[in-house]
C-alpha cells in the first residue's frame, strides 16, 4: 500500500467518526436526529464514554469504517455491503448489536422498510443486548413513521410496525398519534433517551391540543399534561448524556426545540410557562449554532412559530430576525427538509396549526412570503 493510499484510508476513517445518522425528520419538527450508535449508559465493562463500541469498531474494523465513509456520503447501497462485512469481525456482543442496527438503518434509507423494522424488532427483543440500543431501535421504528411520506411509504410503515406483539397492542381506536406515543413510551422503558421522551411529550401535548381541544382541567386533559411535563424532565436529565457523546450532540437542538415547542402549545393552554418554552427554544437556536448547523433551520422556524402563536405582531421584529435565512436564492443556508416541510404544511390537514402560523409570517415578513410562494404557495393563501 503507498503512502498516499494509506493517508487516504486514515483521513476517511477520521471523517467516519463525525458521521450522524440523518433523514428522521417529521410533520411539525423535521430534524435529523437517527444516532447511530449505543450510548455509554449501563456499558460493559470494555467500554466508556471515551471508548463507545462505535470508535471501538471504527479504528480495529477496516469494513466498519469504510460503510461509515459510504454512510457519510448517502452510499448506502454501499455501506450496507460493508456494514455486513464488518457484521463478521465484530468481537462482542456490544459491537454485533451497533453493526446490525447500522445494517438496519441503511435498509431504512434504500426504502426497504419492511426489512429494517423486522431487523430493529429483532434487536429490541433481544434482552442481551445493550439497553440503549434496544430502546433506540425501537424509537428508529417509531421515527420512520415521521420521516417517509411518498407513494405508499408510511402505509407500509405503519402496516409492519403494528403487525406483531408488543406493537400490535398500542394500536387502539384512538388514533395513530396515541399509538406511537405508546411505541415511544416502549422506547424508554427500555431507556429513557431524550428524542423519544421528548416526542412522547409533543403526542401527548398535541392529542390535548387536536383531540381533547385544549381541555386541560378534565380528568384526561390534566393527565396528558402532567405526561408531557414528567416526559420533558426526564428528556433534560438525557441530555446531559448525549452532549457528551461525539455521535449524539449534534441531536441536541432538535430535542431542545421539541421541548420549546412542546411548552409552548402547553403555555398557549395556560398550562406552561411561555418564558420557559423560549428558553428551551432559544438554547436550541443557540446550540444549532454552535454546531455550525444552516440557519435556516427547524430551530429558527419553530422558535419564530412559538412567537407568532404566543405573542402575534407584538414581536414582529424577532419573528423577522428569525426568518432572515429563508430567502428566494438563499437555498445554501437553508436545511434540506425545511422546504418540504413548508411545501406540505399547505395541503396536510394534520398541520393546521402550523399552516396557520406560516401564513401570520407570511404576513409580517413580504420577503418570507415570496420565499413560500417559490416552493408552491399561493398569494390567495394570504
Amino acid at each position: 500500500m503507498t503512502m498516499a493510499k494509506s493517508v487516504a484510508i486514515w483521513i476517511s476513517i477520521a471523517l467516519a467518526f463525525v458521521v450522524v445518522g440523518s433523514g428522521a425528520w417529521y410533520a411539525y419538527l423535521r430534524i435529523s436526529e437517527t444516532p447511530e450508535e449505543s450510548s455509554t449508559a449501563a456499558l460493559p465493562s470494555a467500554y466508556s464514554s471515551k471508548k463507545t463500541a462505535t470508535m471501538v469498531l471504527t479504528l480495529n474494523n477496516q469494513n466498519y469504517a469504510l460503510a461509515k465513509v459510504y454512510q457519510r456520503d448517502k452510499k448506502y447501497d454501499l455501506a450496507l455491503e460493508y456494514y455486513q462485512k464488518a457484521l463478521a469481525e465484530a468481537e462482542d456482543r456490544s459491537q454485533e448489536a451497533q453493526v446490525r442496527y447500522n445494517i438496519a438503518s441503511m435498509k431504512e434509507r434504500l426504502g426497504r422498510y419492511e426489512e429494517a423494522i423486522s431487523e430493529f424488532k429483532t434487536i429490541a427483543a433481544d434482552p442481551d443486548n445493550f439497553s440503549i440500543v434496544r430502546a433506540y431501535s425501537v424509537q428508529e421504528i417509531g421515527l420512520m413513521h415521521y420521516t417517509y411520506y411518498s407513494g405508499d411509504s408510511r402505509e407500509r410503515i405503519v402496516t409492519e410496525t403494528f403487525k406483531d406483539a408488543p406493537y400490535s397492542s398500542f394500536k387502539k381506536d384512538d388514533g395513530l398519534n396515541m399509538a406511537y406515543v405508546r411505541l415511544f413510551e416502549h422506547a424508554v422503558s427500555i431507556y429513557p433517551g431524550a428524542i423519544s421522551e421528548s416526542r412522547i411529550a409533543f403526542g401527548y401535548t398535541r392529542e390535548l391540543m387536536d383531540t381533547l381541544r385544549g381541555a386541560t382541567t378534565t380528568p384526561q386533559g390534566g393527565s396528558y399534561v402532567s405526561s408531557a411535563l414528567q416526559s420533558i424532565q426526564a428528556a433534560n436529565v438525557d441530555l446531559q448524556r448525549m452532549k457528551d457523546l461525539p455521535t449524539e450532540v449534534q441531536l441536541v437542538p432538535g430535542v431542545l426545540t421539541r421541548m420549546g415547542v412542546t411548552l409552548g402549545f402547553l403555555a398557549s393552554l395556560g398550562a406552561a410557562d411561555p418564558d420557559q418554552a423560549e428558553l428551551y427554544l432559544n438554547r436550541g437556536l443557540q446550540h444549532a449554532a454552535a454546531l455550525g448547523n444552516q440557519l435556516g433551520s427547524f430551530e429558527a422556524y419553530n422558535y419564530a412559530a412559538f412567537l407568532v402563536m404566543q405573542y402575534g405582531d407584538v414581536r414582529a421584529a424577532d419573528v423577522k430576525s428569525l426568518l432572515e435565512p429563508f430567502r428566494v436564492g438563499n437555498e445554501v443556508a437553508i436545511f434540506d427538509p425545511v422546504p418540504a416541510f413548508y411545501r406540505m404544511a399547505r395541503t396536510d390537514q394534520t398541520l393546521t396549526i402550523e399552516k396557520r402560523n406560516l401564513i401570520t409570517m407570511g404576513r409580517l415578513d413580504s420577503d418570507f412570503k415570496s420565499y413560500l410562494i417559490s416552493l408552491g404557495w399561493k398569494t390567495s393563501d394570504f
